[in-house]
C-alpha cells in the first residue's frame, strides 16, 4: 500500500511524499496532491496502521529481550542455590561386649571404650562401617580384652539387632528418620577360647589387704576409671606403695596392665607418692570389690505428652531390664531434653504414665480399678503389667490409687469380705458413699427412693432391705472390683505370675507410698544441717508448713518437682541459694533428689506464693545435666 501511494504521488506532481510526511501533513496540505476526499482519508489511515503495527512489534522486542534476561538470571540463581551433596554423614559408634559370667552384652567405657561421633562415607555398609570400629577401638590390633583375632565381631544398632550388609549407611538414615544414627561394635571371645581365658578375670588377681590394695582385673578397669572421674565426698586420694607380701604372687601373672596412663587422666598426681608397681595401689573410695562393669543400656526414647502411648509400644514389643532401663525425653518442637537419666526421668516417666492411666483406663474415685477398652486387648494389658513390674523392682514406684482388693486379685493373695466393703466404699462417689452408710446404721433414715437410685447404678436387680443390704454390698463390690476387670487381671497375671515374689512387701509399704503429711515430712531433710543459718532455717520451716497446709495434690507436685516421682519415694535435700527477684525459684533435681530454694524469703505467705506458682505448671522440661 505504501509502495503504491508513494509512486501515485511521484507520477502525478514529480513529488516524493513518504507516510511520515503523511503523518504530519493537513487536511489542506493534502488536497493539493489528493483532490478527493476519500483518498486523503485512505491514506491517513494507511498512515495510522502501519505505526501501530511498527509499535507493536517493537513492544514484543522489548518484552521478549527481559524475558530472555528473566531466564538467564533464573537460570544463575539456580545453579548458585544447587549446593554439592556431602558424601559423607556423622555416626556414632560404640562398643559391647559380651559377658559369659552375666550372659549379656556390657557397654565398654572409658578411655577405651566409649561412643565415638566420626565422619564415614554415605554409601559404607556394615562391613565397612566394622572395619572402622575395630581400628578404633583395638588400635594396633589389641585391647584390653585382647587381640583381634580372639574375637567375633558384628555390627548392631541400639536394639541389639544385627546390621546386614545390604544396606548402606544413607539408606538407613532414610528408613529410620533419625537425625542421628548410632551402631555398636559388639564382641564375643570365640568359642576355642572360652575355657582358656575368662574375661572377668584376664588379669589375674592379688589378694588384697582390707584397706582396698587391689589388683586391676581387666573387667573392672573401665568401671573403676569412670568412678575416680565422678566427684565424691573426699576430694584428696591417697596412693601407697605396694605390699612386699605380693612379690612371689607377681610371677604368676601372666600379663600386667599399667593403669597409671588411664588414672593420670582423671586424677591429679601432684605431690602424691606413687608406686611403680603397675598393678597394685591404695585409694580412699570404697569397695573396689562390688565394682562391676554396668549392664547393657537399653535406651527408650519417649515423646513429652505422648509417653502413655509410647510406653505401652514399647514394653509390648520387649521386656526391659529395669536397673539398665534409661530414658530420652523428646519435646513437642522435636529437640532432644538436655538431661541425662540417671533415674530422675525414668520416675517422671512412670508418674506421667500411670496419671494418664487413672485418666483413660480406670474408674472410681478414691480407689480405682482398670475397666474394660475396646481398644486395649491382651498386648496392651500385658505391657501395663510389664510396666508394673519394671516401674516397682526399679524405682520402687507403685500405682497405690488402684484398690488394693483388685492388687491382692492380682497376686493370688486372699481378702476378706471387710476388706472388699471397704474398697468399694471408696470406689463410689461420695454421695452414694454416704447414703450406703447412713442406711448401714440406720436403715430407716434413708430415703428408699435413693438407696434404690444407688443400687440400680451398678445393675441390682434385688430391692435392697434391712436384712439383704449388706449381702447387696459384697456382691455389688465384688462385681465391680473383681468381676468385670477379670480380663485385665488375667493378662496382667501373665506377666506377674512368675514375678510374685518380687512384690512381697508392697501391700506392707502401701501406706508409706501414699502422699500424706507424715510421709512427706519423713522425706524432707536438709542438704547440709550443720552449715543452716537462721535464715535458711525459717524457710526450711516454711517448706513443712506448706506441706502441712496443701492437698494431697499439690504435695504429689512437689515431690514430682524435685524427684520425678509423685509418691514420696525418694528424700528430698534441701540446699539453699542467696538468689533474689526473678532468679529466685526452686531448681529441683530430679535424679539426686536436691531442692534449691532461695534463702531470702521473708514471709510464708511470698514463699507459699512463689512456689505455688511453679508447682501449679503442667509440665517442667528437664534443662540440667
Amino acid at each position: 500500500m505504501q509502495m503504491a501511494v508513494t509512486f501515485f504521488i511521484h507520477s502525478a506532481f514529480n513529488i516524493i511524499i513518504d507516510f511520515a510526511a503523511v503523518k504530519v501533513m493537513t487536511d489542506q496540505e493534502l488536497s493539493t496532491y489528493l483532490p478527493a476526499h476519500g483518498d486523503r482519508l485512505a491514506l491517513k489511515s494507511c498512515a495510522l496502521k502501519t505505526r501501530r503495527k511498527s509499535l507493536i512489534e517493537k513492544l514484543k522486542t522489548t518484552f521478549n529481550h527481559f524475558g530472555d534476561n528473566n531466564k538467564e538470571k533464573a537460570h544463575s540463581t539456580k545453579k548458585m542455590r544447587e549446593k554439592p551433596q556431602k558424601s559423607t554423614r556423622m555416626v556414632e559408634i560404640g562398643w559391647r561386649h559380651y559377658c559369659d559370667k552375666k550372659q549379656c552384652f556390657k557397654h565398654v567405657r572409658g578411655p577405651i571404650g566409649g561412643n565415638r561421633r566420626i565422619s564415614i562415607l554415605k554409601i559404607a555398609k556394615a562391613e565397612d562401617i566394622t572395619e572402622t570400629a575395630i581400628q578404633l577401638f583395638f588400635p594396633d590390633g589389641s585391647s584390653p580384652y585382647g587381640k583381634i583375632d580372639e574375637f567375633d565381631f558384628e555390627l548392631q544398632d541400639y536394639k541389639c539387632h544385627k546390621i546386614t550388609n545390604d544396606i548402606d549407611v544413607n539408606e538407613i538414615y532414610k528408613v529410620t528418620g533419625l537425625t542421628n544414627v548410632r551402631f555398636y561394635l559388639s564382641t564375643k571371645r570365640k568359642t576355642s577360647l572360652k575355657n582358656s581365658i575368662d574375661d572377668d578375670d584376664y588379669v589375674t588377681g592379688i589378694k588384697t589387704p582390707p584397706r582396698l590394695t587391689m589388683t586391676l582385673r581387666r573387667r573392672s578397669l573401665d568401671k573403676l576409671i569412670d568412678d575416680l572421674s565422678s566427684p565424691v565426698n573426699n576430694p584428696s586420694t591417697s596412693i601407697s606403695g605396694p605390699s612386699t607380701s605380693t612379690s612371689d604372687q607377681m610371677s604368676e601373672t601372666p600379663e600386667r596392665v599399667d593403669v597409671r596412663s588411664f588414672y593420670e587422666d582423671f586424677v591429679s598426681m601432684d605431690n602424691q607418692p606413687f608406686s611403680m608397681d603397675p598393678l597394685t595401689f591404695e585409694i580412699g573410695y570404697g569397695d573396689i570389690d562390688n565394682v562391676e562393669a554396668a549392664p547393657i543400656e537399653n535406651i527408650m526414647v519417649l515423646r513429652r505428652g505422648h509417653i502413655f502411648e509410647d510406653l505401652l509400644k514399647a514394653f509390648e514389643q520387649n521386656f526391659f531390664d529395669s536397673g539398665s532401663l534409661k530414658i530420652e525425653m523428646i519435646l513437642p518442637s522435636g529437640e532432644r531434653e538436655i538431661a541425662e537419666d540417671l533415674g530422675g526421668v525414668w520416675r517422671d516417666a512412670l508418674s506421667e504414665f500411670w496419671s494418664t492411666f487413672y485418666e483413660k483406663c480406670t474408674v472410681g474415685t478414691i480407689f480405682k480399678v482398670p475397666c474394660i477398652r475396646h481398644d486395649f486387648g491382651d498386648k496392651e494389658w500385658r505391657s501395663v503389667g510389664k510396666i508394673l513390674f519394671c516401674g516397682y523392682t526399679s524405682e520402687k514406684y507403685f500405682p497405690i490409687q488402684m484398690a488394693p482388693v483388685f492388687v491382692k486379685y492380682c497376686f493370688f493373695i486372699h481378702f476378706e469380705d471387710d476388706e472388699l466393703t471397704s474398697n468399694f466404699l471408696n470406689f463410689i462417689s461420695e454421695t452414694d458413699k454416704q447414703t450406703i452408710e447412713e442406711a448401714q446404721k440406720n436403715f430407716d433414715s434413708v430415703s428408699h427412693d435413693e438407696l434404690i437410685d444407688v443400687f440400680a447404678s451398678y445393675d441390682c436387680k434385688w430391692a435392697p432391705t434391712k436384712d439383704n443390704l449388706g449381702q447387696l454390698i459384697r456382691d455389688i463390690a465384688h462385681q465391680e472390683l473383681i468381676q468385670k476387670p477379670a480380663f485385665i487381671v488375667k493378662c496382667i497375671q501373665q506377666e506377674l505370675g512368675k514375678k510374685v515374689e518380687a512384690f512381697s512387701e508392697i501391700l506392707n509399704v502401701y501406706e508409706t507410698l501414699k502422699p500424706s503429711v507424715r510421709n512427706c515430712l519423713s522425706k524432707i531433710i536438709l542438704y547440709n544441717p550443720e552449715n543452716t543459718t537462721l535464715e535458711q532455717s525459717n524457710v526450711f520451716n516454711f517448706l513443712k508448713k506448706f506441706i502441712k497446709e496443701t492437698d494431697d495434690k499439690t504435695r504429689e507436685s512437689l515431690f514430682r518437682f524435685c524427684t520425678g516421682s509423685n509418691l514420696p519415694i525418694v528424700t528430698i535435700k534441701v540446699d539453699f541459694t542467696q538468689t533474689l527477684g526473678v532468679a529466685r525459684l526452686p531448681i529441683g533435681h530430679t535424679c539426686s533428689g536436691l531442692l534449691q530454694i532461695s534463702s531470702t524469703y521473708e514471709s510464708y505467705v511470698v514463699f507459699r506464693n512463689e512456689l505455688k506458682s511453679v508447682l501449679s505448671s503442667n509440665i517442667w522440661v528437664m534443662d540440667i545435666v
